[in-house]
């Protein structure tokens, strides 16, 4: 099968500690592809139960079943990495969420999402819905950011 991809390069408003909290917070990257995250399970750090060994469980807006993602990288400001790990149309999946400083106090997000399809010729088409998610997910988190 093939492998797509799919980013994003933001420049966000806000200092790198906070833009790395809304993003490790499962509830809050919920609102870049509209769907509900919910953590079903803790983390390895009792003191952050959104990081490194959480599962949580996706239901997206769109038909079909909810899925399940484990984080696997948690580098405090700097890196999460997840992986799809139940129930999902894709498979070799890796979320990637680097972050680094920009100018004026701001922070850089790279935001890469790997996979490859488990259904033939639906690569393409879960391709564009991620890139709508970005797109729309983009500006609900900068209305988000306080």
């Amino acid at each position: 099968m093939s492998r797509y991809e799919v980013s994003f390069d933001e420049v966000f408003p806000a200092p790198r500690s906070k833009i790395f909290k809304f993003f490790g917070t499962h509830k809050k990257v919920g609102l870049i592809f509209g769907g509900q995250f919910d953590r079903i399970k803790d983390g390895e750090d009792a003191t952050n139960p959104d990081g490194l060994g959480s599962v949580r469980r996706i239901k997206l807006p769109l038909p079909g079943p909810s899925f399940e993602e484990t984080i696997i990288t948690f580098q405090p400001e700097t890196l999460i990495e997840y992986t799809v790990t139940r129930g999902s149309p894709i498979t070799n999946h890796l979320g990637h969420i680097e972050f680094s400083d920009a100018a004026n106090g701001g922070t850089r997000v790279k935001y890469t999402i790997g996979f490859e399809p488990r259904i033939p010729c639906t690569g393409l088409v879960i391709k564009g819905i991620l890139a709508a998610g970005f797109k729309i997910g983009i500006p609900r988190v900068m209305k988000n950011l306080d």
